[in-house]
């Protein structure tokens, strides 16, 4: 039988052959992967192991398995779920399987239980939903429901969605360790390297916020920044984050909002791919984001138009293979708009907050049915209102209509 080996026995025997190598014994200075012990979500922070020890556990971890790196392997799938977002990771490594998720899929779905099982995935080693938002752990609490997850990872912003609440509960009713892992943590999984490149602290934006790692098997290197958007890639740009990466999963599902050309100078990829909905009401991805792309000469591959994409490595050569042969063809989302109301009409006394109305008074927004009404309420919150184009049906037209009409607001 394959023996799985948890990323929390990883660390902690670094952990202990770094501790006994510095002669301390105390067994408080001992520094999980995790916190099993952690609130969820966490309202203090787990303490993050300095630089220095940091460097000497990876040190250590390397030095063990460099022996048996030659025997590894490291499949990246990114997974056809619609408009949403999920990337399975399987990896072996002389006759050990480890198992990451990044992302679990569209809220309204059912599906990525059912991509699990066809892998035969039994133990997810570390699970990361990189932001709140219900596209991306959308399917969070079916997963920890279903299969047996050994540490879950979040960014410690606490959503307003009955998704999120789901996904919390779960987490806390599992036996799951919980961590919130910020930019400079560093983690080797038999081989495997998992570097947090961000966020490096909470601003409180859901989308930029969201965590970003860098993962690689010896010269292959796999780079996930969920939505994070302009402000949070130039951020890692200014930290001089190690943003080099052979396959780049654009951000935010290939919007203009972020894969701005000064991230994608730094990250420097031979393959971009992106996850995305066929005919999707965003337009994703954004025509000047796959010009620039395609300008650079670069590989490209969606979801939309390729079904699921695989990746497969051995540190040095990489393969890919889709479900489905086609041509990537850009959408034509353009910028997004403000929610300001214009020059023209006049302030409301009173707005239909969609952050916090019931069914009932999000249904006195024009265009809003019972539908979408839940639909908002599973989604939210919004930072704006023009993103309630992020529900089924509402595209350019309509959210200029709800725009117009100027009763939606966000709150403060």
């Amino acid at each position: 039988m394959k023996v799985r080996r948890s990323y929390l026995f990883v660390i902690l025997t670094s952990l202990l052959l770094v501790l006994v190598a510095c002669g301390a014994g105390d067994e408080g200075d001992t520094q999980d992967f995790g916190n099993s012990d952690q609130d969820v979500p966490s309202k203090s922070k787990p303490e993050i192991e300095n630089e220095d020890q940091a460097e000497n556990n990876q040190s250590k971890t390397n030095s063990e398995t460099s022996s048996t790196i030659e025997d590894a392997s490291l499949e990246v799938h990114f997974l056809d779920v619609g408009q949403a977002d999920a990337t399975l990771l399987n990896y072996e490594n002389d006759g050990e399987e480890s198992h990451i998720l990044i992302d679990t899929g569209d809220w309204q779905s059912e599906d990525l239980s059912y991509y699990l099982n066809d892998y035969d995935i039994e133990i997810i080693d570390l699970l990361i939903g990189t932001h709140v938002h219900a596209d991306h752990i959308g399917q969070l609490n079916q997963v920890i429901q279903q299969f047996t997850v050994e540490e879950v990872w979040l960014t410690g912003n606490e959503g307003a969605s009955q998704t999120y609440d789901r996904a919390l509960a779960a987490i806390e009713e599992s036996q799951a360790n919980y961590h919130e892992p910020r930019a400079g943590e560093s983690y080797d999984l038999n081989g495997l390297e998992v570097e947090v490149l961000h966020p490096e602290s909470l601003t409180g934006d859901y989308n930029d916020d969201s965590i970003s790692v860098k993962i690689s098997l010896e010269d292959s290197s796999f780079l996930f920044t969920g939505d994070v958007e302009a402000a949070g890639e130039r951020e890692m740009v200014n930290r001089e984050a190690p943003l080099n990466a052979d396959v780049f999963q654009l951000g935010h599902h290939g919007s203009s909002t972020s894969n701005t050309s000064e991230f994608l100078n730094v990250v420097d990829p031979s393959i971009v791919i992106y996850s995305a909905g066929a005919n999707n009401s965003y337009g994703h991805p954004h025509e000047e984001v796959i010009d620039d792309v395609l300008a650079r000469d670069l590989e490209v591959y969606g979801t939309d138009v390729h079904g699921t994409i695989s990746v497969i490595t051995d540190g040095d050569s990489i393969d890919l293979t889709t479900q489905h042969e086609g041509d990537v063809i850009p959408g034509t989302g353009g910028e997004e708009t403000n929610n300001e109301p214009p020059e023209d009409s006049p302030e409301t006394e009173s707005c239909i907050n969609i952050n916090e109305a019931s069914v009932e008074e999000l249904q006195t927004i024009t265009h809003i049915g019972p539908d979408r009404a839940n639909q908002i309420i599973e989604l939210r919150p919004f930072d704006q209102v023009n993103h309630m184009t992020r529900i089924n049906g509402i595209g350019d037209g309509r959210i200029g209509d709800i725009l117009d009409e100027n009763i939606a607001c966000v709150g403060d």
